[in-house]
């Protein structure tokens, strides 16, 4: 007999669910009730039921079988009970993918990484084809370098050479500022960084520019 989703939401109650003990006594019997729980506008109630679900998937006999639940989770308005799916989605293999793709370019950063939890190449074109657009522009610095990092290690040639070409473009581009800023002289330096009035007792700070200078090779055409 399926577990009532009042029984659910009493496992659920307690002050530090046993997920594994809730778990083995749910089940899959227990996902109708938990695919209604995971929409809950009460958020500790749906992540904790999202939690269920992804303790759940742990079984590999019944990961496929939590997807649906999960892909409500991954719905919610709620982040936590987003990263939530997304930690349960990365552990069903190929059938959670479609979550994971679609929460790589979550509006939350904290989502975005937790939904690089358990990637590994090779990774499927609909991965990769996320993976390169976090590569590309994620406006989160470490999401970006998750995805810089795991398309590295990921056997696709024309995925590779497009992140290399993005990475030359970047350090092109901060070269070209430090260049400005090697070409600067103190006073001007200072009143860039809002330091106008600086003494630069000693000459250290000039000092630092001229080696600067050289190690950029500002000299050069």
């Amino acid at each position: 007999m399926p577990v009532s989703e009042e029984r659910i939401r009493q496992l659920l109650d307690a002050e530090e669910p046993d997920y594994r003990a809730a778990a083995a006594e749910v089940g899959a019997d227990g996902l109708l009730a938990l695919s209604t729980l995971v929409q809950e506008a009460d958020t500790y109630i749906a992540a904790a039921a999202a939690s269920l679900v992804a303790t759940i998937a742990a079984d590999a006999t019944l990961a496929e079988v939590t997807v649906p639940v999960l892909a409500l989770a991954a719905e919610h308005d709620d982040a936590g009970v987003r990263a939530v799916a997304a930690f349960g989605a990365s552990r069903v293999g190929a059938a959670g993918e479609s979550i994971i793709a679609n929460l790589l370019s979550d509006v939350d950063a904290g989502v975005r990484r937790m939904a690089f939890r358990g990637l590994a190449p090779p990774l499927s074109p609909v991965i990769a084809a996320a993976v390169r657009g976090a590569a590309a522009g994620d406006p989160a610095p470490s999401v970006r370098n998750q995805a810089v990092a795991l398309a590295a290690r990921n056997p696709d040639p024309a995925l590779g050479n497009e992140l290399i070409a993005g990475a030359l473009d970047y350090i092109q581009a901060r070269l070209a500022e430090l260049r400005d800023t090697a070409l600067l002289d103190v006073p001007s330096l200072a009143n860039a960084v809002d330091a106008g009035g600086f003494d630069d007792v000693g000459g250290f700070v000039a000092d630092r520019l001229v080696a600067a200078r050289a190690a950029l090779r500002t000299d050069l055409p």
